[in-house]
């Protein structure tokens, strides 16, 4: 039986918004025991700051998420970041939730949202956040759901299957033939979360593009 009972009273109150569906047991139990309680409160350790934190279930999402690139993605703790601050001009900024480093320790590489519960919240937040700092993938979840994307250019992204393992590159993702099973569980007109015609419409400027390079016959 799992041992998460930090975790799960933490996830209990009705008015959470956040979840821990995407997770392992072996993921829950691990962040788990990073859970301690002080004075009938709830505090978690951060991987990263070496600090202790109030156990929100943001932070415990974002713990998980550190977990899974520490231990899966196998990525350094140097080329891992929390709260780094983005700036978008010169007076407004933000805080990433998550940044990974390019090897360079400088660069954000893959920037994750984890605090805005809500997709569209959520997935405009990580948009500005990866244009600011040119990150070429952003990630949202909230801990139920999960959208990783490719920033193509400015203002275009596209989901990618999966993020890149620390010795592996995005050409690797980009070139990797998606599976049915992901297609099928991916497959947003079959869900009813878009149109044919919304669609055709975000992606006219490509269809336009391979239409000039098919040979007139």
């Amino acid at each position: 039986m799992a041992n998460t009972e930090k975790i799960q009273r933490v996830f209990s109150a009705p008015e959470v918004k956040h979840g821990i569906s995407l997770f392992t047991t072996e993921e829950l139990e691990a962040v788990d025991n990073l859970v301690t309680e002080k004075e009938g409160k709830l505090f978690i350790h951060c991987q990263i700051k070496d600090k202790y934190k109030v156990a929100k279930p943001e932070e415990i999402v974002r713990q998980i998420f550190i977990h899974q690139l520490l231990h899966e993605y196998n990525y350094p703790k140097d080329r891992i970041d929390v709260e780094r601050v983005v700036y978008f001009g010169s007076r407004d900024s933000g805080l990433a939730d998550i940044v990974v480093l390019h090897d360079d320790l400088t660069h954000p590489y893959i920037i994750f949202e984890v605090k805005r519960p809500r997709r569209t919240d959520g997935l405009e937040q990580l948009k500005s956040y990866c244009n600011a700092e040119g990150a070429p993938i952003g990630v949202w979840s909230n801990g139920n759901e999960m959208i990783r994307l490719h920033r193509e250019e400015p203002n275009i992204f596209v989901e990618i299957p999966r993020i890149p393992k620390v010795l592996e590159s995005l050409r690797d993702i980009l070139t990797e033939r998606w599976t049915l099973k992901w297609l099928e569980e991916h497959d947003e007109l079959k869900q009813g979360k878009t149109t044919l015609k919304k669609i055709l419409g975000q992606n006219k400027g490509r269809i336009q593009e391979v239409s000039l390079r098919i040979p007139r016959v």
